[in-house]
């Protein structure tokens, strides 16, 4: 046998068929592979050159944005984005988005364009139960986009009495500006509207326990779907009547920090709080879920003429059974808010001189 010249046996049937075998099964991965590049090269030319805008996919929304809303905003500045009825309380709402006026910003940009959320309810159009802040993705106009994909801002507070509120249980102390010392917190709120209260306490203070009780199941459902309502082990809603939960609570003993009364009628004379909260009866029932060093926390609002007159009464009655309560009125809006305590405030002035420290007119609280 020459050098350099590799001599192999001849070929039997059995390896013919081996070698017809791996030719064939060679010859389909090659052509998979080709149609497989075939089929990749066509969707990137397609995505590039077909989908020549923005495409934003939102898991809440997928394939349910509204083009014909979308159009149908060109030249307005609000759009009603969902509707319900309440078979409870023969209520109805709507959730509105509306561009904020430049003369009504609160400390924004003048050149950014401001957009909020209103929880509305029918015959009550001129005021809002819940505001919020909404953001759109990657910067769309409010013309040009479908704005029930925008991101809800908790943490811009839009109603200076929300900002009053969220004070009340820093200024007495009854929660802390430290997070680590509200691990054991617990605050309990009658009234949920669109949750402004509690959803900024949750984003702030995490560690806070936060019981929210509505009376209205439509109300807590337009709040979970389009005002980002989060239920969660530290924040819960409960649909039930404010004051049968208080009374439930002061029969199993539990005690709260905070309890927060934003529960409000249709009355046109005294909307806020609601008459059955003003009863003596269940005012020792509100203090005594409270504990020692807890605060009991008030949103006042009369329509009538001799609102003076008619709030100092309210008020009056409302502090009857605690040993100290702060009121404090809002510069910007007529809403006032009541704190009592079951304890005595020694030095009110230095509270008060604290609160305007802490909580400016423009009803921002500082970070």
């Amino acid at each position: 046998m020459a050098q350099g010249i590799l001599h192999l046996p001849p070929i039997s049937k059995h390896n013919q068929k081996a070698r017809k075998f791996f030719s064939t099964h060679y010859l389909w991965r090659f052509r998979y592979a080709t149609v497989l590049i075939v089929c990749v090269f066509f969707y990137i030319t397609l995505y590039y050159y077909a989908l020549y805008s923005p495409v934003i996919l939102d898991n809440g929304f997928a394939g349910n944005v509204n083009n014909s809303l979308v159009d149908s905003k060109a030249g307005h500045n609000y759009m009603i984005i969902a509707h319900g009825c309440s078979p409870e309380t023969d209520r109805c709402y709507s959730v509105v988005d509306q561009i904020v006026p430049e003369n009504e910003r609160k400390n924004e940009k003048a050149l950014e364009e401001v957009v909020e959320r209103h929880m509305v309810v029918d015959g009550f159009e001129e005021t809002s139960d819940t505001i919020v802040r909404i953001y759109s993705p990657q910067g769309f106009k409010f013309s040009e986009s479908d704005s029930r994909m925008w991101t809800i801002d908790h943490r811009s507070l839009r109603a200076q009495y929300i900002a009053a509120l969220i004070s009340a249980p820093f200024l007495v102390t009854a929660l802390s500006l430290v997070e680590t010392e509200n691990q054991n917190k617990s605050v309990l709120e009658i009234g949920l509207g669109g949750g402004s209260f509690d959803m900024f306490i949750h984003e702030f203070y995490p560690q806070v326990s936060i019981t929210a009780v509505e009376l209205d199941p439509m109300v807590a459902k337009l709040a979970n779907q389009w005002f980002g309502v989060k239920e969660n082990d530290r924040r819960r809603t409960i649909v039930d009547d404010g004051m049968d939960f208080i009374r439930q609570s002061q029969k199993r003993g539990d005690s709260y920090d905070v309890v927060v009364i934003d529960a409000c009628d249709v009355n046109m004379n005294v909307p806020c709080p609601v008459k059955e909260f003003r009863k003596p009866e269940n005012l020792m029932a509100m203090k005594s879920i409270l504990k020692e060093n807890g605060a009991l926390v008030f949103n006042l609002l009369t329509l009538e003429e001799n609102v003076k007159e008619v709030n100092k009464q309210i008020v009056e009655s409302i502090c009857e059974p605690f040993s100290s309560c702060l009121r404090i009125a809002l510069k910007a809006e007529v809403n006032e808010v009541i704190i009592c305590m079951k304890y005595k405030v020694s030095d009110a002035g230095a509270q008060l001189s604290f609160y305007e420290q802490s909580f400016d007119t423009q009803g921002r609280i500082p970070q």
